[in-house]
């Protein structure tokens, strides 16, 4: 699926169905449900950021001083997209256990109608993102959405849950106030993958096993010894190498040259290496 046409539907969905979860809030007061609230207006920055990232990405390349483009601000998106999804995630917890204390009725109507449409919504966005997501394999930004799609869909369960028990016993309030921590705990297991991978890119760690490069290299005709090497990526489709070696004496210095690169980039995907040569 092409990229902007799937961000553009669930931009949609993410409206239409914030719009529908901020009118069932005021009608239940339940807690899970503004869990949804905060969950969809951090969806809906985060496609509108992804959108951006994605967009400026490709058509801008920020002027001769930065050399790479402007290809990262596409983890900076992912960065804003971690924050958008634990500052109402923590906040969530602490209204929840407010409301352990201090229950409050909830129209339990409200909550399964809004869970059954949400399920809906979001199944549509998660499948939408999961092609995007397979499409485009190198954007942070997309895997961002598509995280985002993940846990709301998850989330919805649970507050179809909630909803169907209070329907059946509405004094089991604690019941919406359990939906509530779950979609908390969704969110932060379901980012801590994208954390992890943000950290690694920016700390500049490397994409592949620094090792087997070390082998594959080694095993390149007349290279005898690897000086120095530093692997890292820019974004996840942009991974560069600088790798320093010693070549026999005698031998061309062109093959070894094209006979590294072509290592680098067919088996690691490293498309921009640089390749310094000495002579034994």
């Amino acid at each position: 699926m092409k990229k902007s046409r799937g961000v553009y539907i669930i931009l949609f969905n993410t409206v239409f169905l914030l719009l529908i979860e901020i009118v069932a809030h005021i009608k239940s007061d339940a807690v899970s449900i503004l869990g949804e609230v905060f969950h969809m207006t951090g969806d809906l920055v985060t496609v509108g950021v992804g959108l951006l990232a994605s967009f400026v990405s490709s058509r801008y390349t920020g002027g001769p001083n930065y050399t790479f483009g402007l290809v990262r601000i596409e983890v900076l998106a992912a960065v804003l997209s971690l924050i958008l999804i634990w500052t109402p995630s923590l906040y969530l917890v602490r209204l929840s256990i407010f409301r352990y204390f201090n229950p409050q009725k909830i129209n339990e109507e409200v909550v399964l109608i809004t869970g059954i449409l949400s399920f809906i919504i979001n199944v549509i966005n998660f499948l939408v993102s999961v092609k995007m997501n397979k499409s485009s394999n190198a954007d942070l930004s997309i895997t961002s959405i598509y995280i985002h799609a993940l846990s709301d869909l998850t989330q919805c369960i649970g507050l179809i849950v909630s909803g169907v028990v209070l329907h059946i016993n509405p004094e089991l309030t604690i019941v919406d106030i359990l939906a509530a921590v779950f979609s908390t705990i969704v969110c932060f297991c379901g980012s801590f993958g994208l954390l992890k991978e943000v950290v690694h890119m920016l700390l500049d760690r490397s994409p592949v096993e620094v090792e087997k490069v070390r082998q594959s290299i080694m095993q390149v005709k007349n290279v005898i010894a690897i000086n120095d090497i530093h692997l890292w990526c820019v974004n996840r489709s942009n991974r560069v190498s600088m790798v320093n070696i010693t070549m026999k004496q005698g031998a061309v210095h062109e093959d070894v040259l094209r006979e590294c690169k072509n290592v680098l980039k067919q088996e690691y995907s490293i498309t921009m290496s640089t390749v310094e040569i000495r002579t034994e």
